[in-house]
């Protein structure tokens, strides 16, 4: 699997951006459950009152915070408040009771140690304004209160005592939230609108809010756009390579990779690694981000992040099971999958077979068998890989419920805001989904490594044939082409297909080759464009060995007509110039003339511009035929093979084909090699190669192989009568 990742190399840049989207939208998201319990804490709390120094106070506040405080204390206070006289203006929208007073407003640039020396006296003032503690004093009012205070020393040091007492249980959060509120008292004695002030504060951090959640959206669209773009330029250079790959496989290679696992593995699979890369970027890179990010966010609260650990630890557990579990399975999976294209594309491609036999219902069960087996492991991996959702989900529920139970009795306790406990809950959830995708994002892993190991599979297998390290050119001019002592067999065989094969083609030479069903006549002319490498002997180009020169330069001398007929989607036009995209017009027309084909060609309503379908459906195999070789004669070639190309024409067009053929090749001295099963068709070759078990059993002519040639001799007589041989 982490082959694939190679092929993000190239668009490191776009890889780089994603992070940095991927990152910032985690940043953003981790930034509201902050910003959600200030909007509760202090928003909702403490009335939006944040600083724990007042801005501002009355001078009866001055003076009473003075009563509790040592000299060196009202220096402090001194000389971090300036008094503003009743009256002044810039104040009185802010502070309006100096209207009615003098008051006392905070310098710009307090000192650091005013916070510790009014936080006491703070405290004490706010709470010597509670009815119950003056009752306590059988007073009626705070200022009673105070003028005893400046009568009796002794009075202030029980005061001083049992307000120290009573610190001593409060809690941090019961000391921020007390200070807070008596802040906010400070305030409505300057006739402050604290009720704005709370509306400002949520106004505020809500928009701030809104403006994260705006960036974390962009950001995810951008991580999502540029993953998803990236991922797919990356799966289509991988299809590309796959591609390319298979475009240098010889034979031998085709034959160890089926047809449709390669279909398979180059769209199917293909797919799985795209799928795996795009969620690699957008969700792998997000989700642990978020996950250890959320847990640096709430590691300091300890009782409920052991909650949290055991439930991330569970999940852990259930991903590691389903992962060794499920891989084996996706295995077969895909080998399924090329088994059900296999047998689709036999039953597609023979359905006109499947019905002059009237076996359909054979061929459904058939289909029914396989389609069934690939149904049933779908089913089973899809339960498995939808159990972990209910589970996680009822994690994820559980957690809350333990979380809120734990966090109520600890705000019961003063030790934890309300605000801290939604953010905890919020940050948990963040992480827990955060496993819970990670724990997908494995389960899914298991399939996409097996498609990535069948693509890699193609791309590391060598071909057996290849390119030389310092390559030859062959001569310019055309040359005798001679097979020196060949032999081939296939791999892993113990015997030769062909033994022994020793001949010269010399240039306007047609020669022929004949015999009996598997005696090796196409594996012979497909030795020479290096379809396969022989295994002894040599292949001589003049003097050149063809295995000395590049496969490219090679197969540009060669003109090949396959036994079956292969027809392009597009026109007869753009399947002619997929020879020579430089075709013009009149060798078009010449080759469509010596092939048969300008007849029906004309015919047609649209010439040679006539659509075809893939395949060549729309044509009859006649004309599929013709047109294979006006594509072959189409190219400007030294060499023309026609593997048993004339078997799907009648005796007369394969006349006339034969005699146009030989005015062109006469005229392009070019060689031509043509595999045969009907005698007439090779009856006037120059020299004729008779394939008896993959050994040569004859060469010569037509009338030379009728004396000398035991087995030419079968065949000419099981075609043709002694008349239409001449004897």
């Amino acid at each position: 699997m982490l082959k694939a990742f190679r092929y993000l190399k190239p668009y490191w840049i776009s890889v780089v951006a994603v992070i940095v989207l991927v990152f910032a939208q985690v940043q953003a998201q981790l930034a509201l459950p902050d910003h959600m319990s200030k909007i509760i804490t202090y928003g909702i709390q403490y009335g939006g009152i944040t600083e724990s120094i007042p801005s501002a106070m009355s001078e009866e506040t001055y003076n009473h915070l003075q009563v509790f405080m040592d000299e060196e204390s009202k220096t402090i206070l001194e000389d971090n408040y300036v008094q503003v006289s009743q009256g002044d203006t810039s104040y009185t929208k802010k502070y309006p009771l100096v209207e009615k007073e003098d008051i006392y407003v905070l310098k710009d640039h307090p000192d650091s140690s005013l916070e510790d020396t009014i936080k006491k006296p703070l405290l004490m003032t706010s709470l010597l304004e509670n009815e119950e503690i003056l009752k306590s004093f059988k007073l009626d009012s705070s200022s009673q209160l105070y003028q005893a205070l400046a009568l009796q020393p002794q009075l202030k040091e029980q005061i001083v005592n049992q307000f120290d007492a009573m610190l001593s249980k409060y809690t941090d959060a019961n000391l921020t939230a007390a200070q807070t509120l008596a802040v906010k008292k400070v305030y409505q004695d300057l006739q402050m609108d604290t009720a704005a002030i709370q509306n400002r504060y949520i106004m505020q951090e809500g928009f701030w809010m809104l403006a994260i959640s705006l960036l974390a959206t962009i950001s995810a669209i951008g991580s999502a756009y540029l993953s998803s773009r990236t991922a797919t330029a990356a799966s289509r250079d991988l299809r590309r390579d796959v591609f390319a790959k298979v475009e240098t496989f010889s034979s031998a290679e085709f034959s160890r990779f089926s047809t449709a696992s390669l279909i398979t593995r180059t769209t199917n699979d293909v797919q799985q690694v795209q799928t795996i890369l795009t969620m690699f970027l957008r969700i792998v890179l997000f989700a642990p981000f978020m996950g250890f990010t959320s847990l640096f966010k709430v590691i300091h609260y300890s009782s409920l992040v052991s909650l949290l650990a055991w439930s991330v630890a569970g999940l852990i557990t259930l991903m590691i099971a389903i992962f060794s579990f499920t891989m084996p399975k996706f295995k077969k999976s895909q080998e399924l999958v090329d088994q059900l294209n296999r047998v689709s594309r036999e039953q597609l491609e023979g359905m006109l077979v499947i019905r002059a036999f009237d076996n359909e219902k054979y061929e459904e069960q058939r289909f029914k068998k396989v389609n069934d087996n690939i149904t049933k492991l779908n089913l089973f991996l899809n339960r498995v890989m939808g159990l972990p959702m209910p589970i996680m989900t009822f994690a994820l529920s559980a957690l809350s419920v333990g979380i809120i139970w734990i966090g109520t009795n600890q705000v019961d306790a003063g030790t934890m805001q309300i605000g801290d406990m939604m953010a905890f809950l919020q940050y948990a959830t963040e992480i827990l989904m955060s496993f819970m995708i990670i724990a997908m994002i494995f389960i899914m892993v298991p399939r996409s490594s097996v498609s990535a190991n069948r693509i890699f599979e193609i791309l590391e297998t060598e071909p057996t044939i290849h390119d030389p390290v310092e390559p030859k050119h062959l001569p310019k001019e055309n040359a005798p082409i001679t097979f020196d002592h060949v032999s081939f067999k296939y791999a892993n065989a113990e015997e030769n297909v062909l033994e022994d094969i020793r001949f010269t083609a010399n240039p306007e030479e047609t020669v022929a080759f004949i015999g009996s069903t598997g005696s090796g006549k196409t594996t012979l002319v497909n030795l020479l464009p290096r379809f396969f490498d022989i295994t002894e002997g040599a292949i001589r180009f003049g003097d050149i060995d063809i295995r000395d020169v590049t496969q490219k330069e090679l197969r540009d001398r060669i003109g090949y007509v396959p036994q079956k007929g292969i027809l392009f989607s597009g026109t007869i036009a753009s399947n002619l110039r997929y020879a020579d995209e430089s075709l013009s017009d009149e060798k078009m027309e010449e080759a469509l003339s010596v092939s048969q084909a300008k007849e029906f060609v004309d015919r047609m309503p649209n010439g040679v511009n006539e659509p075809i379908a893939q395949g060549g459906t729309n044509v009859s195999g006649g004309q599929k035929q013709r047109l294979s070789i006006a594509r072959a004669l189409a190219k400007d070639a030294q060499v023309y093979i026609f593997d048993d190309t004339f078997s799907a024409l009648d005796y007369a067009t394969d006349a006339k084909l034969r005699a146009a053929l030989a005015e062109l090749i006469t005229k392009k001295h070019a060689t031509v090699f043509i595999v045969a099963q009907r005698i007439s068709s090779i009856m006037h070759a120059d020299k004729i190669i008779v394939l008896d078990q993959g050994k040569m059993a004859g060469i010569g002519t037509h009338e030379e192989l009728l004396k000398s040639c035991e087995v030419y001799q079968e065949i000419a007589h099981s075609q043709l009568s002694r008349e239409e041989l001449g004897e």
